[in-house]
């Protein structure tokens, strides 16, 4: 199940990445100190920084994503948060994601550790998935929190050469979540 949605939740983000890439030319970075907004969804109970140009799209109960309004190499810089499979424990769901992603050919483990979100223990992946869109490898950071009965999946995505530029957009967002309470 929540393997399923990760599968989910990185096609749709690549997709994004893909159409939105479509009509854009322009070749630049985020802005170097962005404006950041509360994005809140009170039917899954969370709030996120996004910066404010960055468009929202949501898919339902499969999440919502935010993309980037400039492009580095091309290609947008994509954020997604989506809800985790109910009842399950943040070990489990680590051992899921881990053994999923070790399991799957061109995927590489930059590097994993667990964090702290909002107070709540959680579990951060980095790594790279290659040639998965129109033959560019996408590096991925993916966490996954767990409260109670409730879990999150948190993802920022784009292309590896632009990780730099888009770092401290996403560690802001990251650092930003919150559990409405």
């Amino acid at each position: 199940m929540i393997l399923a949605r990760i599968a989910v939740i990185a096609l749709l983000g690549m997709t994004l990445v893909s159409i939105v890439a479509c009509g854009s030319d322009s070749e630049q970075g985020p802005t170097p100190t962005p404006v950041f907004t509360t994005y809140t969804n009170s039917s899954e109970g969370f709030s996120i920084s996004i910066p404010i140009t960055w468009e929202t799209l949501s898919m339902g109960d499969v999440g919502v994503f935010f993309s980037s309004d400039t492009t580095c190499s091309g290609r947008p810089a994509v954020a997604s948060v989506a809800p985790g499979a109910p009842n399950t424990s943040l070990q489990t769901s680590y051992e899921r994601i881990k053994t999923g992603l070790e399991a799957q050919e061109g995927f590489d483990i930059i590097s994993e550790e667990e964090i702290t979100i909002d107070g709540i223990p959680a579990w951060k992946c980095i790594f790279t998935a290659a040639n998965l869109l129109e033959g560019h490898a996408i590096q991925t950071e993916f966490c996954v929190l767990v409260q109670e009965n409730t879990s999150w999946l948190i993802s920022f995505m784009c292309v590896p050469e632009c990780w730099d530029t888009y770092e401290d957009i996403f560690d802001t967002m990251l650092n930003s979540f919150q559990v409405l309470g």
